[in-house]
């Protein structure tokens, strides 16, 4: 079984948590999904210093999936898109009730 990590990003999230994260991750052997809160749609989000990153899918489109371990970068206003969605609050409760890992960076927690 391959260990899974949701690595999420939102407009303003720090490009240096997100991929810094990603990159340790996948050198890590782990198999990283890249997801995207965007109030204004689509799978590119313009980074807190400007960067444009592109996710490899909406986070509603993994919703309803299990991962190992969810990855908050920080940055913002990255940070408060995150908090303020409704879709990531909820997978967060449930990772925390089956004893999954969360990690939070910077701003984020």
């Amino acid at each position: 079984m391959s260990v899974k990590a949701l690595v999420v990003i939102a407009p303003g999230s720090e490009e240096l948590e997100a991929v810094a994260s990603i990159d340790t991750l996948v050198r890590g052997g782990i198999e990283v999904t890249v997801a995207a809160v965007n109030p204004a749609g689509g799978r590119e989000i313009v980074a807190s210093r400007g960067v444009r990153l592109v996710a490899d899918c909406l986070l509603s489109e993994v919703a309803q999936r299990d991962f190992d371990v969810l990855v908050l970068p920080g940055g913002l206003p990255g940070a408060e898109h995150l908090r303020d969605d409704p879709t990531l609050i909820a997978m967060l409760r449930r990772q925390q009730a089956r004893g999954g890992w969360r990690a939070a960076l910077c701003a984020s927690p």
